[in-house]
């Protein structure tokens, strides 16, 4: 019972010590508030000779603004605290003396506002900003100031403030109005510069240091403006980054001739040439550098013109005897392209018409392709058809003989526009193609075979030709699977599981729906032979 009676008696103690307390806490939070004041147009002087500029004075929490009035004559003012007086007046309480002076009239804004009322008892506010004002004799000095009261900047950087004063409607109503033409100048006199239509002013110090800019004007009388500009020692030149090396993109350029690639300076076809080009070049840009590199012509084998239509190519490939077009990726541009910016991996189709330039855009799905030797690649090609309203869409194009650069013809695209591919030998190979009854630009594609190559087996010529036995129909349990091996025939392959290589037409008969002929059989493939 004594320990509980101890516990609650060290509780009450303490809240009775910390509510003595709180009043001294309160009195130790203290504010600062920002008295400036305006002589009928200029700073006024503080008992040093300083200017009545944002002058800093410190406050208990919860005082009037009247008290940092007060504090700040104490503080700075040649007359002291005596230098402020109020007084009752016809129209209530008002200020008789302001910084030691009571021959003229005067004015206070709190923080760039002119109360409707002279409260001297309002509460004031940490970072309150005060503006007492000595208007001139006429009363007419305009209530003006800059866009900041405050700024920072290093030597040699600009600091941009913008002045404005305030006008008045008919019914009193007060707004702010950019100050042009007027004189920005330190408080010394020092002219700094004039504002500019908008008000605005650029200043750049090159000395770290505190200026105090303000401001007049001859065709108005304003209120002293007051900026504090805090200028501090410009921070050491950084090491220039080292500058990161040109990034270029590749791209490929191919050119159609009539409905044939085109052939470049060494022989070859101007199908897929890749060129490197700074990124961020124009198309055209590309197009230059393929004719540069391949062109028989070089880089004049290009050219462009103004033409009734606009800019036009007037020049393609060294030709200037044909209409030609462009795509990019599939796609005919609307725009020119001096004006299209590249992209890595772009491809872009460069296209001498026919005479009579029915040309279709044609192309293949695929632009490049890898496969091994011995595996099918199906391509299905397309080209361009136009509706009513000159709109493109790809058509399958059925019937199309599809061959290789050289000429050798590989095949023709079935009802889907579709062929398949196969190629025994490792290579790269450009397929195109051309249609019998259309004309058409010439597609593309590069195919990359790898692995190794693929030699077709054909069997031995027979010394004495003889007319193999029909052999019986085998059963199904009459035959076994054989992998074909490098160097094997249908001739070999008979002398081992038939005894003599004459009867390799029985295999050949066996193997019907595998082998198509007897000549061609390849290694890996399974083949059915006497068990």
């Amino acid at each position: 019972m004594k320990k509980n009676l101890l516990r609650i008696f060290c509780i009450l103690l303490t809240l009775t010590m910390l509510v003595g307390l709180m009043p001294v806490l309160a009195a130790e939070d203290d504010i600062t508030v920002y008295v400036s004041v305006s002589d009928q147009g200029v700073p006024a002087e503080t008992k040093d000779g300083g200017a009545a500029a944002q002058l800093a004075v410190t406050v208990p929490a919860g005082s009037t603004l009247e008290d940092a009035i007060i504090a700040a004559h104490e503080a700075y003012c040649p007359d002291g605290a005596e230098g402020w007086e109020t007084a009752e007046s016809d129209w209530g309480l008002s200020m008789a003396k302001i910084w030691g002076k009571a021959d003229g009239v005067g004015a206070w804004y709190l923080n760039g506002v002119m109360p409707m009322e002279q409260s001297w008892d309002v509460t004031a506010t940490d970072g309150d900003y005060v503006d007492l004002i000595l208007y001139r004799e006429d009363w007419s000095d305009s209530y003006a100031g800059f866009d900041q009261r405050t700024a920072e900047a290093a030597a040699g950087e600009a600091v941009t403030l913008t002045l404005t004063h305030e006008v008045f409607d008919e019914n009193w109503v007060a707004s702010s109005e950019a100050l042009a033409g007027a004189t920005v100048k330190l408080a010394d006199g020092t002219e700094l510069g004039t504002t500019d239509e908008e008000g605005k002013i650029a200043l750049t110090f090159d000395t770290a240091d505190l200026y105090l800019v303000t401001a007049d004007t001859e065709i108005l009388n304003i209120t002293a403006p007051i900026c504090v500009i805090t200028v501090k020692e410009a921070a050491p030149a950084a090491e220039p980054e080292p500058e990161a090396p040109a990034k270029n993109i590749t791209v490929y350029v191919s050119v159609s001739d009539q409905g044939a690639p085109a052939q470049t300076k060494d022989g070859g076809a101007a199908a897929q040439l890749a060129v490197t080009v700074p990124e961020g070049s124009t198309v055209e840009a590309a197009i230059i550098a393929a004719h540069e590199a391949y062109c028989p012509d070089g880089a004049e084998g290009w050219e462009m013109a103004e033409s009734d239509w606009g800019l036009s190519m007037v020049k393609i490939w060294g030709k200037t005897d044909g209409v030609g077009a462009w795509y990019l990726n599939g796609v005919m541009p609307m725009e020119q392209s001096n004006t299209v910016t590249a992209s890595e991996g772009d491809y872009v189709d460069l296209i001498l018409y026919g005479p009579d330039w029915s040309d279709s855009y044609a192309c293949f799905d695929k632009r490049t392709a890898a496969i091994a030797t011995g595996e099918a690649i199906t391509l299905t090609l397309t080209h361009d058809v136009f509706d009513e309203n000159w709109v493109a869409s790809p058509e399958a194009l059925a019937g199309a003989a599809v061959k290789l650069a050289d000429g050798t013809v590989l095949g023709t695209t079935d009802a889907e526009g579709k062929i398949a591919l196969t190629f025994n030998k490792a290579g790269t190979y450009l397929v195109t193609a051309e249609d019998p009854d259309l004309a058409i630009t010439a597609p593309v594609c590069v195919i990359t075979v790898t692995g190794e190559t693929i030699e077709p087996a054909a069997p031995a010529e027979p010394e004495a030709p003889a007319e193999p036995e029909q052999p019986a129909e085998p059963e199904a349990s009459a035959y076994q699977n054989y992998t074909v091996k490098p160097g094997d025939t249908l001739w070999s392959i008979a002398k081992k599981f038939l005894g003599s290589g004459f009867r390799w037409g029985e295999l050949f008969e066996l193997n019907a729906d595998l082998v198509k002929n007897p000549r061609w059989i390849y290694v890996g493939q399974v083949l059915r032979v006497p068990a």
